[in-house]
């Protein structure tokens, strides 16, 4: 019996990552008075986290350790704190890039004023 926990644990983490990719849902909120708020979504209700806008920091497009077909997948990388943000798995290089460049305006437009 004991030898089996370990293949019944991976099992479920290959179970739970499979069915979060296609029912996850993220949503990133950019505002100037209170920073960003991550709510990430499964079903029913999720968790939300946020940080104020100093702590905002790098945004960019790594490899994720997932692989599609034989291809490394890309996701965004966005530094929060002391926490590193990963968003965007599944989405193409161009969205994902489309996203970075949004946020990467929005700080921009942040230093402007302050």
């Amino acid at each position: 019996m004991l030898f089996s926990l370990p293949f019944w644990a991976v099992g479920i983490f290959m179970l739970r990552t499979t069915v979060a990719s296609g029912l996850k849902r993220t949503i990133l909120v950019l505002d100037d008075e209170s920073g960003i708020a991550l709510t990430e979504r499964m079903i029913g209700r999720g968790r939300t986290r946020a940080w104020p806008p100093s702590d905002i920091g790098n945004c960019s497009i790594e490899g994720a350790a997932v692989q599609m077909k034989g291809a490394a997948e890309k996701e965004l990388v966005l530094e929060a704190g002391a926490t590193r943000l990963r968003l965007g798995k599944g989405l193409s290089e161009r969205e994902l890039r489309a996203v970075a460049e949004m946020i990467d305006h929005w700080r921009s437009s942040r230093r402007r004023t302050s």
